[in-house]
């Protein structure tokens, strides 16, 4: 097991490193792209012979990919991996034009559908179960507290979820609050910005418990609501169909590996996740992975609970941010097509 990830370790030079344009410019989804924008590389996802861009960043449901592309269960000539620093900068890549692919959350989705990018579901990474949290203050001791707070969030269709939800929860309009929205890490934000609460994800969730904040509001109080995906642009799956198939069969190869072997693998996955190898398990705390059987069961139509999650989520981003959710297709929205056969 050690040598497998000595070799692993050597094949992340075969991946193709991007990044994203040197200044950092933020996604606003409900607010256009604005001029920046223009100025980005933009892509052309059906070009022949062209390597699949995948944008990730380093939440712990998609850790198994961004190893599996380590590993090089991937060539470099059919992926091309783009690493962000969150989940901000991986929707302005896919919303740009940048890549073909992004891991991210369902209602990031449909906020990037609602700004006409057709992009379709082919793989669930995980369901938050309290990986997703709002963490207070030693002062803080329950939702009301809240009220008159300087809260950090992150500008993004998932945070706009989960203050919505939190809020409702605590009995609170948003007026009462103070939102205060930080780029960069909630570790960072915390340290800096004179915060009395931050909403952030795994793995910040459990350094900022190490802080000594605690959990005021997390995603096990919205069940399967926030959930991550792999969204493809339409106009890149026929091209790429094959490329497809093979990233996700290594994504659910890494997956049984930590399974069967989780103290090895957790070795591995800790220099991704920033992490010990002890805290690996933490982190993954408060996540539901699907494995295959569960991805096809979930995608299948009708895919009652993406769907209903979906309707979910369309409101929330309407009410909350004004985005305009009213012509969003929900049909072939959801597709098995590159799972694994079954058997």
């Amino acid at each position: 097991m050690t040598t497998r990830w000595w070799r692993s370790s050597m094949a992340v030079d075969v991946i193709q490193r991007a990044s994203l344009a040197p200044s950092r410019r933020r996604f606003l989804s409900w607010m256009g792209l604005g001029g920046a924008m223009a100025t980005l590389p933009m892509l052309s996802a059906c070009e022949p012979g062209s390597p699949l861009r995948v944008v990730l960043h380093d939440w712990p449901g998609y850790a198994f990919m961004r190893l599996a592309l380590r590993q090089g269960l991937v060539s470099g000539d059919e992926v091309t991996l783009v690493e962000t620093e969150g989940m901000a900068d991986s929707v302005e890549a896919m919303a740009s034009g940048q890549v073909d692919a992004a891991a991210l959350t369902l209602d990031n989705l449909i906020a990037l559908r609602a700004q006409g990018v057709d992009a379709v579901v082919v793989l669930l990474f995980d369901v938050s179960s309290g990986g997703d949290a709002l963490l207070g203050g030693p002062h803080l001791t329950s939702l009301a507290d809240l009220r008159g707070a300087r809260v950090g969030v992150e500008n993004t269709a998932l945070s706009a979820v989960m203050l919505d939800r939190a809020l409702a929860a605590g009995g609170l309009q948003r007026a009462e609050i103070e939102v205060a929205h930080f780029t960069g890490s909630a570790e960072a934000a915390w340290a800096s910005a004179n915060l009395d609460a931050v909403l952030t994800y795994q793995p910040a969730v459990e350094a900022l418990r190490q802080r000594g904040l605690r959990v005021l509001f997390d995603s096990r109080q919205t069940p399967f609501l926030i959930v991550d995906v792999l969204a493809v642009r339409r106009e890149a799956l026929g091209s790429n169909a094959a490329t497809l198939r093979r990233l996700i069969r290594g994504h659910f190869a890494v997956q049984r590996q930590w399974r069967e072997d989780p103290l090895n693998s957790n070795f591995a996955l800790a220099s991704l996740l920033g992490v010990d190898a002890q805290q690996v398990h933490g982190v993954f705390r408060g996540l539901n992975i699907p494995d295959e059987r569960f991805n096809r069961q979930y995608l299948t139509a009708p895919a009652r609970e993406l769907n209903e999650a979906t309707q979910t989520l369309c409101g929330i981003l309407r009410d909350e941010r004004g985005c305009d959710t009213s012509a969003l297709s929900l049909p072939g929205l959801f597709l098995p097509d590159y799972l694994p056969e079954p058997g």
